[in-house]
């Protein structure tokens, strides 16, 4: 457990100014990104060719983590290829935690 000072610090964030992805904010080691049913959920991830990961939690609780893994190239071959299993991953998050509709 993160004492609530140094949470707080941990989210004073910043724009990310389309680096990552719409809407993401970056704090000390700590991203934030908007849900589509309202509120943010907070968290970190990663990825390198044919894997990646994202795990996170919102205010209220509600908690993810998602690992995903591939052969390098199965669905990165190009920067477009690459884009759409990223976003694929984060509409997965945003499903779990909005309630898949």
């Amino acid at each position: 457990m993160v004492p609530d000072a140094q949470l707080k610090e941990m989210q004073k964030t910043v724009d990310t100014a389309g680096e990552m992805w719409p809407g993401a904010e970056y704090g000390l080691g700590i991203a934030s990104s908007p849900l589509t049913c309202g509120g943010r959920y907070w968290g970190h991830g990663g990825d390198i060719p044919g894997y990646e990961t994202r795990g996170g939690v919102t205010k209220d609780g509600r908690a993810f983590s998602v690992a995903v893994t591939a052969l390098p190239g199965t669905f990165q071959d190009t920067p477009e290829e690459a884009g759409k299993a990223h976003d694929a991953i984060l509409a997965t998050v945003d499903a779990a935690l909005c309630g898949a509709k």
